[in-house]
């Protein structure tokens, strides 16, 4: 699935430039063409979700890291305050967290947008 998006994209690309396409074959290359960019988006998705499962086991493995540091102290982990860890076992801190780093991605490309917009004009 990874290989057949960046292959039928560059498809039309290289017929183009040749400039022999006409007719049912443009019809079918551009086919094609939208096929490969939805396959790429779709790769692109399933990368970004891997690579919030792995940050979330990463930020799990560096709590349990901590609990089994404190028991091995010899202090008790239930009268423990994590200060300055983000406990993302919590589904609700999880939740938070991938909807703010949205908003602020978001927020973000708005303001490419308008500084674009600005040089524009």
């Amino acid at each position: 699935m990874d290989t057949f998006g960046p292959i039928s994209d560059n498809a039309q690309g290289i017929a183009e430039m040749s400039g022999d396409v006409k007719g049912e074959g443009a019809k079918i290359l551009t086919s094609l063409d939208a096929v490969g960019n939805t396959t790429k988006a779709i790769t692109k998705g399933i990368a970004i979700a891997t690579a919030v499962l792995a940050a979330t086991a990463l930020f799990g493995a560096f709590t349990d890291a901590i609990k089994n540091t404190v028991k091995e102290v010899g202090a008790t982990v239930a009268g423990l305050e994590y200060q300055g860890v983000l406990d993302v076992a919590d589904p609700r801190n999880l939740v938070g967290l991938i909807i703010g780093l949205q908003l602020y991605s978001y927020s973000l490309a708005l303001q490419l947008m308008r500084s674009q917009e600005q040089l524009a004009q």
